[in-house]
């Protein structure tokens, strides 16, 4: 009898984890889905006056148009946070997973999907990531969007660099 419970309780289980929604009815992340095409991969928000695009595959918010202007690590992190976009709160600096999550290794100038709907992204700024450099705290690293799929770079966080505020889960800010 233990194990015929044993059994049920496992399958039970199995069902839960593999449930598309939460107990709470929040839909869980499917980290295994891939959507190549940039028309069907991002939607541009309307809710958030098209001023933001939700990434169907990673369930992110990004801001639409990334910041063109440049600030050292703990300023983009300060702007972010601060940030109003679609008339809402609650953004913040992606760690360098989500930032390298927009970059498509076969494209060039800039690395995004083709047919995203982003604008103003720089091919030749680099992008700031919360991910410190677990070697060096005075260290963070950077996405870079232009030639060659883009790239990560290592950089002070006294550097210059730009900021793409996203929204949703995850993303803890490093040591500053």
């Amino acid at each position: 009898m233990f194990h015929r419970t044993l059994a049920g309780l496992c399958v039970v289980l199995g069902m839960l984890i593999l449930m598309p929604e939460s107990g709470r009815g929040a839909p869980l992340p499917i980290w295994d889905k891939v959507v190549t095409k940039g028309a069907s991969r991002f939607k541009v928000l309307p809710q958030f006056n098209d001023e933001a695009v939700l990434d169907k595959e990673t369930g992110l918010v990004w801001e639409r148009s990334p910041s063109a202007s440049t600030s050292n690590w703990a300023n983009a992190l300060n702007t972010c946070t601060g940030s109003i976009i679609g008339t809402r709160r609650g953004w913040r600096v992606p760690t360098i997973s989500e930032l390298m999550s927009l970059s498509d290794p076969s494209a060039d100038n800039p690395s995004l999907t083709a047919g995203h709907p982003f604008q103003n992204v720089s091919i030749d700024d680099n992008y700031w990531s919360s991910t410190t450099d677990p070697g060096d705290a005075s260290r963070a690293l950077r996405e870079r969007f232009g030639v060659g799929g883009g790239g990560v770079i290592l950089g002070l966080k006294t550097d210059l660099a730009r900021h793409w505020c996203v929204r949703g889960p995850g993303g803890e800010y490093g040591t500053p």
